[in-house]
């Protein structure tokens, strides 16, 4: 599902945007998706395979003046699969690191971007 359903939804809204001759998609992602973490292969499988799809739809819709982009959130690590699971945070977001999120109840913990570009992560 983490794959598929964004797929057959993008399917269905990217059609009527097309006519339309405008609109925009907007795909959430995981940092997951561009580097890989030990223990989470088949996530990272999906991740990785939503960012290509992504970039591969952007291609294909720009001339339909519909616009993709993906969110990558960054890794938390006091909640969610990473800390449930008791495993080390990917290399590059280790405690105290830039790119490394605390959950907070008040606000949003997540960084965006505008475009699903590629960064070397460190």
């Amino acid at each position: 599902m983490n794959l598929r359903a964004p797929i057959v939804m993008a399917k269905l809204a990217a059609a009527q945007m097309a006519d339309r001759g405008r609109g925009h998609l907007v795909f959430v992602s995981s940092l997951s998706g561009k580097t890989a973490s030990g223990h989470a292969s088949l996530y990272n499988a999906t991740k990785f395979g939503m960012r290509g799809f992504a970039l591969a739809l952007r291609e294909d819709l720009r001339p339909h003046g519909v616009g993709v982009s993906t969110v990558f959130p960054g890794f938390i690590r006091d909640a969610g699969m990473f800390a449930e699971a008791g495993v080390t945070l990917p290399r590059g977001s280790g405690r105290g690191r830039p790119g490394t999120w605390r959950a907070r109840p008040s606000g949003p913990s997540s960084a965006t971007s505008r475009r699903s570009t590629w960064r070397r992560s460190g």
